[in-house]
């Protein structure tokens, strides 16, 4: 019967062994997907926000102009812009760039 018990037990232990490095590739496949899908393409990025940005007839001209100087200077701009929640959200990020860059010169808005 102990003989019995010993034989089973090899298979369990490679059982877990290959569930464990199962686990771990799956772990490292997952990681590579969420990794290329956070670091977009910088033109892809630019792309993607200036259409976005463009589409919207809420956000006046001269900050289109405004943001689309913005997007090509700064790759993080257009990358925040993107990952918005909403409209709402891009209109106040807009609106803020364009404040800030005003006040940072001096200017009134």
């Amino acid at each position: 019967m102990s003989a019995h018990s010993s034989s089973k037990a090899k298979p369990q232990a490679t059982n877990a062994h290959t569930v464990a490095v199962i686990s771990v590739n799956n772990t490292i496949w997952h990681l590579g997907d969420q990794l290329s899908t956070m670091f977009m393409d910088l033109l892809i990025a630019v792309q993607t926000a200036t259409h976005m940005l463009y589409k919207d007839a809420e956000i006046l001209p001269h900050h289109h102009m405004f943001m689309t100087c913005q997007f090509s200077g700064i790759s993080n701009a257009a990358a925040v812009f993107i990952s918005l929640p909403d409209e709402q959200a891009q209109h106040a990020y807009v609106v803020d760039m364009y404040n800030s860059a005003q006040e940072g010169m001096g200017h009134g808005t």
